[in-house]
This record gives structure tokens, sequence and C-alpha cells, in this order.
């Protein structure tokens, strides 16, 4: 649940946030009225990604757009920009003055202009980062909604005639549901990289909470951590004991941009099944940006449940057996079972970190298609149970040829256009050496990181492995 300060502007949060974005993702549908082009909605979407990876994904979806014909209609003009964080000040000014430059197109806003609003984001598709993460929105209104511009020209007929509707535009560019329906100038998308990961208690008054956030924001936001109990006379909980301090004041790691935070806390007053363990990440500014309260009893854990999975499953394969199944296949089922055996131990050893683990390639389901010709293969597809992302997996034996790394590359594609973030891994029971370097369009896990991973879990370091695997390529 997110709480904002009433009355914010876009400095409010920009000064705040600002430092976590690298690049800015603009896109419009804009339509011709008197020779001008006239916005119908602008979507700003900022990020952490940087600029390259982010205009490779635009470009392929304005293929598609131009494969459809919709870059051939006259009136009607779908624009995209891929651009540094740092300039949307600049570009907000614009805006507030009534357009916008795009290209090598200038675009007037509707009028209505001049009221703005921060809000929780609504309006847009959570998809990929805007579905992992809390996005803020802010807001630039019009008098008027989409669909009366785009009725007064023709424009909805003219979709038609491609075989689109308006608000199927709206979802495949702008990534936002009934666009033509909304009085919305333009809305900017605003991450807030924090997320709670995981929150445990795990007996004699002591909890265990997880979280991770761009480091950019670890001296912004502070955790307030409260054991509250239920007063019958008031009919409200009632704080007993609480943690407070900026998130980097909690041990963490870091990685690339993010810092995992491990906050380990013991409470004064041993706390009951019936109490809650109330969790707010707070911005003096904004408002509370996460807020989390579940009872004591749903949250208990005397040990993790990976523990204990692995040290169940462990019972009938060892992890020295497990290792070599992934390390040498060949020699411990002989080559034409080779293959089979390495990708069901990397779905083993997926499934002893905690992902929800689907196989397909010992079963021959692995090939995509789309009206009869293939996307790309894949063997397993996994789900961090934690944070939801999900990976299509490759196994292969040997380094894998430029084809292969298509293959699978082609399907994580495939479902970012359609709005599902989908990575692709490649697992490879050899040593990949300058391959490993080379390849770009997925992430290559070889021998020598499987071994430090199956080392990492032979020390019950789960946490460590799996972030080795799900980190993105630098």
């Amino acid at each position: 649940m997110v709480r904002l300060r009433k009355k914010l502007s876009f400095n409010d949060v920009y000064n705040v946030l600002g430092a976590s974005y690298k690049s800015l993702s603009a896109r419009a549908i804009a339509v011709k009225v008197n020779n001008e082009w006239t916005n119908s909605m602008i979507v700003l979407s900022l990020t952490m990604r940087d600029e390259s990876s982010l205009s490779l994904d635009q470009r392929v979806e304005m293929e598609k757009f131009e494969k459809l014909g919709i870059l051939r209609t006259p009136n009607l003009k779908v624009l995209q920009e891929v651009l540094k964080a740092d300039i949307l000040p600049t570009l907000i000014n614009q805006i507030l003055r009534g357009g916008l430059t795009m290209g090598n197109y200038s675009i007037r806003l509707r009028d209505g202009y001049d009221r703005t609003e921060v809000e929780s984001e609504g309006y847009a598709i959570r998809y990929g980062e805007y579905g992992e993460y809390t996005t803020l929105g802010y807001y630039v209104y019009s008098n008027d909604a989409v669909s009366s511009l785009l009725h007064k020209l023709n424009i909805e007929d003219e979709l038609l005639s491609l075989g689109l509707k308006a608000d199927e535009l709206g979802v495949e560019w702008l990534k936002v549901k009934g666009f033509n329906l909304l009085s919305i100038n333009v809305i900017l998308i605003l991450p807030i990289y924090i997320r709670m990961l995981d929150l445990r208690y795990l007996g004699n008054g002591k909890v265990n909470l997880r979280l991770k956030a761009h480091k950019a924001l670890t001296d912004n936001f502070n955790l307030i951590l409260t054991l509250k109990r239920y007063d019958h006379t008031s009919e409200t909980y009632l704080p007993l004991d609480y943690l407070s301090g900026k998130l980097n004041s909690f041990s963490s790691k870091e990685e690339g941009d993010l810092a995992y935070i491990d906050v380990y806390y013991e409470f004064k007053v041993p706390p009951g099944e019936a109490d809650r363990v109330d969790v707010k990440i707070v911005n003096e500014p904004i408002g509370i940006v996460i807020e989390h309260s579940p009872l004591v009893r749903d949250i208990f854990s005397y040990k993790t449940f990976e523990d204990i999975f692995v040290h169940t499953s462990t019972r009938f394969i060892n992890l020295e057996d497990l290792g070599e199944y992934l390390i040498n296949p060949v020699s411990k089922v002989g080559p034409s079972k080779a293959s089979n055996a390495f990708e069901r131990a990397i779905a083993w050893l997926l499934s002893l970190l905690g992902f929800k683990v689907v196989e397909l390639g010992d079963l021959g389901l692995g090939v995509l298609r789309e009206d009869k010709y293939e996307v790309g293969e894949a063997d397993i597809v996994v789900q961090d149970a934690i944070t939801g992302k999900i990976y299509v997996v490759s196994c292969s034996l040997k380094p894998p040829r430029p084809d292969k790394v298509d293959k699978i590359a082609n399907i994580s594609g495939y479902f970012k256009e359609r709005g599902v973030m989908v990575e692709p891994l490649m697992f490879v029971s050899e040593s990949a050496g300058e391959v490993k370097r080379s390849v770009r369009r997925a992430k290559l896990l070889d021998r020598d990181t499987i071994i430090q991973i199956v080392g990492l879990v032979r020390k019950e370091r789960f946490e460590e492995a799996k972030r080795i695997i799900e980190e993105p390529v630098t």
C-alpha cells in the first residue's frame, strides 16, 4: 500500500528519486489537426536500464508497427525516443508550456495541461520493472478524453481498416489500458526502486527482513519496523516495540546499482502469534511507499523453506552426485544421455534454490511457435518464487553457436513485446571462455559459474547462489 502526501509536485518526487534513473522512454500517439500535430497521449517512463538496451526493445516494437501499416497512416503518428534521464526536467518545462518536441515533430498538447497531479500510478500496464516495484505517476491532464479527438478526425475507422482498435493501440504502444477514454495529456511513470523480498519471524523474539533498493535511494528512505498488538478497548493495533533507521544504516551487500539489505532485530517484548509485524518504508517529502503488516503466525519460520527442501531432497541425490551430473554428464551417463541428464540436473539445481520449474526440452515441448512459424526454443521455464521474475532457460553441453543464442533470446523478445518481462538464461556444462564474453542477447553461465553455485548451495548460502543466476549482465 502507498500513502502519499497531498499536493506533491513533480520536483518533490524527482528530487528524491532522480538519481536512481539512467534513461527515459518517451512514446507518443499524435494526430494531424489543421497541418499541426496534436497530442493524443504521451507516456514517459523512467528506468535504471541503460539507453542501449532500452533502444533495442523499442526498435523491435517499432518494426512490428511498421509491419501492421500503422506508420503509413497519414493523419496518425506513433513516435518514440530514448533519452538520458537527466533531460526530464527540461521536457517537463516544455510540457507545462503546452507542447513537446520528439525527433522532427512538434506536438501540441490538448487544452487543460495546466492541471497536474502526483498519484500512485494506476493507468499503465504493470509489466517488467513497473510490475516489480512501486510506481508513482505524474499526470498532466486535458479537458477532454482522447476518444473525442480520434472520433472527430475519423482515426478510429482508419485503425479498424488495419485490424486494430484504438484501445488496442494504446495497450500495444503506450502500455496504457483504455487510453482513448482518459482525459490525460501526459503520464510520467516513476518507479521507486525499493522492494521487500522477505519477512520472517525466527522465534525467540527475532525477526529478519530482507530488502533490495537502488543505492541512490538508501540515504533518502527510512525503515520503520514495529511490533503491534490488538487492543480490545480501542479496537486497534497499538505499538509495543519498534526499530527505525535509514536503509543505508543496515547491513547490506551491493551488486551493481542495487543494495541487498538484511535487517535482524530482536523485539524487547516477546511477540504472540496474533501480533503484527508492521513494515513501512518512508520518505519525508513523499510519504509511505511500502506498507506491509502480516500476523506473526503467518511469517513464523524456525528454518527457511529452502533449508528444509534442500535437506530433504539431498537425501535422494547428494550434492556431490548432482555436481557430477552438472559438470561431467558424459562420464556420468554416457554421451547419448548426457544432454538430457545435464538439463535435468539444471532443473534440480534451480528447484533446490527455490525456483518454480517447468521442464520442456526432454519431452520435445520446448519449441514456441506463432502462426506456424518457429519463434525460438527453450528447455526449461522458471520463476523466482520471491520476486516473481520469469526466465527461459537453454541447456547445452558445449558453448552455444549464435543460432542457439538467438533461439532463447527470441523467446524473451516475443514475451517482452506482449508486456511480459521474460529473461533468457543459458547453462553450459563446459567452460565457455571467449564465447561467454561475446554473448550479448542472453546471460550465459558456464562450468566455472556452475561450480561456484553448487559450492554456495553446499554452504547453504542460497541467496548468494540465486544472485549469481539472476544478476543482470553488465
